[in-house]
């Protein structure tokens, strides 16, 4: 008997996945809420990004979205490219 593994979520891998990108966003908005009084232009750059990210996990995480999902592929590239452009900004 054939059992398709392709479109299975094993465990609770999703919801951990989920609540890992839910952290990251909480923890960056509490980083850029810190530092806006020290430094108001890093701060916001870093509390857009808490919002990028949450709204990327909200996007890529859906019932509607298979893991094979080209869309999916192309918004977790497009989620990278702006972290790492932020955090470049941030930086210099």
């Amino acid at each position: 008997m054939a059992v398709d593994l392709e479109g299975r979520d094993p465990g609770l891998a999703g919801e951990r996945t989920e609540l890992a990108w839910l952290r990251s966003a909480i923890s960056l908005a509490a980083l850029g809420a810190a530092s806006i009084r020290a430094a108001p232009l890093p701060g916001l750059l870093i509390l857009l990004v808490a919002v990028g990210v949450w709204w990327v996990s909200r996007t890529v995480r859906g019932p509607e979205r298979r893991p094979g999902d080209p869309r999916r592929a192309r918004m977790i590239t497009l989620a990278g490219v702006v972290v790492a452009i932020a955090a470049l900004a941030i930086v210099l």
